[in-house]
């Protein structure tokens, strides 16, 4: 897995709450619920957190609450900012715009979403895709999905207990297939000192 990926280190950040995890639904519309106040709040906070972080730009999911999460950071962090469509939401079929509900791999299965293997493969195209260190801002499911395959979790059903909360940070440093952190909202020195020098 790391052994093939060139992206050197990064920091997969959710984005923070939206217009549609106020309403609990599901959505894959890429130009619809911007962050609410509170999300850009919590993105602000992130930003604050990732100050001192050495970093070579950020890349963002297409969707509307992931840019607005990516440009807040980049702003803040000084950083150029890229959009890439494989770090997108899952894609939600029939369940676009419907309650959100607890979905496992079986019931994704049954009604027809993207399923936990496509969601891995295209993060870890992008990865690949990459040299250095980024922040990839992206959706909590794509998330766990490819911060599972680091912690050696092959499946969807173990990891749906890990928690990706609105604008958390989970770090990864590839080359010495290490994580960091997982859904973290706070990086303390030690942990950033240990990002900066993986």
């Amino acid at each position: 897995m790391c052994d093939t990926i060139k992206l050197r280190k990064f920091i997969a950040v959710r984005h923070g709450e939206s217009e549609a995890n106020r309403l609990q639904i599901f959505s894959d519309h890429e130009n619809k619920y911007p962050l609410t106040d509170e999300g850009r709040t919590q993105v602000e906070n992130s930003a604050m957190e990732l100050r001192g972080v050495m970093l070579d730009g950020v890349i963002s999911s297409p969707v509307l609450r992931a840019r607005e999460t990516a440009e807040i950071l980049a702003d803040r962090l000084k950083l150029d900012l890229s959009v890439d469509t494989r770090l997108r939401e899952s894609k939600l079929g029939r369940f676009n715009e419907r309650r959100i509900i607890p979905m496992n791999s079986s019931r994704r299965r049954e009604f027809g979403l993207e399923s936990w293997e496509s969601q891995l493969d295209r993060m870890l195209s992008c990865v690949n895709s990459r040299d250095g260190s980024y922040i990839i801002v992206s959706h909590a499911s794509p998330i766990r999905a490819l911060v599972c395959q680091y912690i050696g979790i092959k499946h969807e059903d173990p990891c749906l207990g890990i928690e990706i909360r609105y604008s958390s940070m989970s770090m990864v440093l590839c080359e010495s297939h290490q994580v960091l952190t997982i859904g973290a909202l706070k990086i303390d020195d030690e942990i950033r000192k240990e990002f900066n020098a993986g």
